[in-house]
């Protein structure tokens, strides 16, 4: 894999350093790294570490320097073969529009939250694949520039332990001199400066406290002159030169060993962390604070740059600074602290791995074979989109050289998430379209073959079926499920058209069953999992990332409830509200309602929310709800795929069928070893019994969950893996 990465310039800063971390640790990995620049201090290093560098006029507002730089990158391509363009500037990004057509993958990586408006919203590239190094940039980039979540990856920055490491280049009998030495290190321009002007103000103060007090001031920018005035002004009132400029620094880890605190923000932050070195969050953006275990999680929400927290003033910083001047051991042991964070979740080599992932997902691979996909997508419901997802994952992980066709009922919408080709499912001539252009039809999802909701579900896909088979392709079921059936001549018109299928992959045991009572060759039919539960699990940092979004204290102990707005779950609204009240007060839960299907149970959801009260929920992400339940004590609902999703991430659940002749929910739970009740079993009393049952036993039943999904998620891997391999040899007999 050849990869180019491009920025503005490699001479300083925090990005640039993040980019020649990234180049190191590519290369490290085996890839064929260059960077095209502007040039720079970082860049001539890296070509001394053998790393090809490209050079190039940075770019401006000047519309025949920008086409100069395309037409090389277009070049490099050309004769260098690069397959991978990665922008980690916006200008560059927009220059890669449409090089995919090329056949390499572009990213762009979001290092900021920039100046945005509604011309620079549109015009803006974001690549094939955006990622952010952060959550709350990730958001920003969502919400903003409307880049689909689903296309956005956190990949934080990348830090070399080995190069930041505790030792010091003093001494052991120099750690008490460190202890004096504070740095503070950033590009000192008018948005950076801040937490040196702070600095600058309180050393007078400091060093009334602490007379062998030094501190140092690393970077320069167009702030530069006023941050050297405060400097003077300092020295001057202390008597010394206590507070010295030293311009930029190249060699960073040399000067956070010649100091013992650090104050500042960002990556640069994070090198000292990984020093061993305790350090102050504080920037123009914000005021976190000492950076310790509790604070973490917030720490790691925003790449360390405090956007969100309070203001930062002279007070707090004075008050932190004292104390950890005041405690050396203290500052010691919260500086050894920094280090096991920085090393459990931002060490480069890692952070090289996960990069060089997101390049082969995005890869445009040629494609050899197609495959048209069918379900309830595209319809509001996140049951269906979890399953969707799950899919999707699996396939381009195990057959990323097979052209996918979806066909959805919001086209244009899932078209920019995923980045397959998606057309209507309601437009007769699309679903002819797709169906010629592909070798076989797959189908998946909930219960698509049922006549229980309508009658007209039930004849749309049996009509694709008879469409696919009579245009001789090849028709395929995939962690589905069946049922119920109402009319002999219903069932036997199912019968008919499953006896077409090459392979009919079950969601469930009761499915399975059903099918065999038909009358179905039993060598059609295959126990395996639901697709939701291959959904890739939840990063702790987005978990926090939503829990600060909702207002939740992550010391809450939450109870999730999913409700239907179905007629036949009407009634039942009183009596679990009931049982959902008695519960939390009496185990000191805190209530919330997650919604699934918006365009149904929204209305009763609210109306749950008034009664509880409990705060409500709304994702159109199935990632975020499978967040959200992981870190509950345990789920009531009335929908399956709370249930699932529950089960994926190890939370229990109790499971309520909200029309009873519907089986799904039973036989799912019995699979996993989750709790249900039937609605002719409900009372208050029983169901706050049976609630307060599983959360007691919550730890027991973790374990056996966890075990019950991976079993469930071989299966539908080797479920989807038997299918792709039967569609290739389909192929290759064709080809003969």
């Amino acid at each position: 894999m050849k990869i180019l990465l491009l920025t503005d310039h490699m001479h300083k800063g925090g990005v640039e350093s993040h980019i020649f971390s990234l180049a190191l640790g590519l290369t490290a990995q085996g890839a064929d790294v260059a960077v095209l620049s502007g040039g720079g201090a970082l860049a001539d290093e890296l070509e001394r570490r053998g790393i090809r560098q490209h050079r190039i006029l940075p770019p401006s507002h000047n519309p025949f320097r920008l086409l100069a730089i395309r037409r090389k990158i277009l070049r490099l391509i050309r004769k260098e073969g690069y397959t991978v363009l990665h922008a980690h500037t916006r200008m560059l990004a927009l220059l890669l529009r449409g090089m995919r057509k090329k056949g390499v993958a572009v990213l762009v990586t979001v290092h900021a939250a920039f100046r945005v408006n509604a011309p620079l919203s549109r015009l803006c590239y974001w690549g094939e694949q955006t990622l952010a190094v952060s959550e709350d940039l990730r958001d920003y980039v969502c919400k903003h520039y409307r880049v689909p979540a689903e296309r956005v990856e956190v990949i934080p920055n990348g830090i070399d332990t080995s190069r930041f490491s505790a030792d010091t280049i003093l001494g052991i009998g120099a750690e008490k001199d460190l202890s004096k030495r504070i740095l503070f290190a950033s590009r000192l321009d008018r948005d950076c400066a801040y937490g040196a002007e702070l600095l600058c103000r309180i050393a007078p103060d400091l060093h009334r406290a602490h007379p062998d007090l030094a501190i140092t001031v690393a970077g320069d920018g167009d702030a530069l002159e006023e941050i050297a005035k405060l400097a003077r002004d300092a020295n001057r009132e202390i008597g010394s030169e206590a507070v010295r400029l030293v311009g930029w620094e190249s060699n960073m880890a040399d000067l956070i060993r010649k100091h013992g605190i650090f104050v500042g923000v960002s990556r640069a932050a994070m090198e000292a962390g990984a020093a061993g070195r305790p350090v102050v969050l504080c920037g123009n953006e914000g005021y976190l604070g000492i950076l310790t275990a509790a604070r973490a999680k917030e720490a790691m929400l925003t790449n360390f740059c405090a956007r969100g927290c309070e203001k930062a003033n002279k007070a707090a910083l004075r008050e932190d600074l004292l104390f950890l001047l005041s405690d050396p051991d203290e500052a010691r042991r919260i500086g050894l602290d920094c280090r096991a964070l920085i090393r459990s979740h931002f060490d480069i080599e890692a952070i090289s791995r996960h990069t060089l992932a997101c390049y082969v997902r995005a890869h445009p691979f040629p494609k050899n074979a197609s495959l048209a996909i069918c379900g309830y997508f595209g319809c509001g419901n996140l049951g269906d989109d979890a399953i969707l997802l799950g899919l999707l994952q699996q396939l381009q992980a195990t057959a990323p050289h097979l052209r996918i066709t979806l066909l959805s009922g919001a086209p244009h919408r899932d078209w920019k998430r995923y980045r397959v080709a998606a057309h209507s499912r309601k437009n007769p001539l699309w679903i002819l379209l797709a169906l010629l252009r592909s070798d076989a039809l797959l189908f998946s999802g909930g219960s698509l073959l049922q006549n229980i909701t309508s009658k007209r579900s039930l004849f749309y896909y049996l009509f694709l079926i008879t469409l696919a088979r009579t245009l001789r392709r090849k028709v395929f079921f995939c962690g589905a499920g069946v049922g119920p059936l109402l009319g002999e001549s219903n069932c036997r018109r199912v019968r008919q058209a499953l006896q077409q299928c090459q392979w009919i992959g079950l969601r469930d045991d009761a499915s399975v069953r059903y099918l065999r009572r038909l009358g179905i060759r039993p060598d059609l039919l295959h126990a395996g999992g639901d697709l939701a539960l291959l959904l890739a699990p939840p990063s702790p940092c987005r978990v926090n990332f939503l829990l600060k979004q909702y207002r939740i204290a992550p010391t809450r102990r939450l109870f999730c409830t999913v409700l239907h707005g179905g007629t036949e779950a009407a009634p039942l609204l009183p009596l679990l509200l009931t049982a959902v009240r008695t519960v939390c007060r009496r185990l000191s839960l805190t209530p919330i309602l997650l919604i699934f299907d918006a365009e149904q149970d929204s209305s009763v959801t609210y109306a749950a929310a008034h009664a509880l009260p409990a705060k409500i929920i709304h994702h159109t992400q199935a990632s975020d709800a499978c967040a959200i339940l992981s870190v509950c004590q345990g789920v009531l609902t009335l929908r399956l795929h709370a249930m699932v999703l529950a089960a994926a991430v190890g939370t229990p659940s109790l499971g309520i069928p909200a029309d009873p002749r519907d089986e799904k929910i039973c036989s799912f739970a019995h699979a996993v070893g989750a709790d249900t009740l039937r609605t002719e079993e409900l009372s208050v009393p029983i169901l706050t019994e049976r609630i307060e049952a599983m959360l007691c036993d919550r730890e027991r039943l973790r374990p056996i969950l966890r075990h019950a999904v991976a079993e469930m998620q071989k299966k539908a891997a080797k479920d989807l893996a038997n299918i792709v391999q039967m569609i290739y040899n389909n192929n290759s007999q064709n080809d003969k």
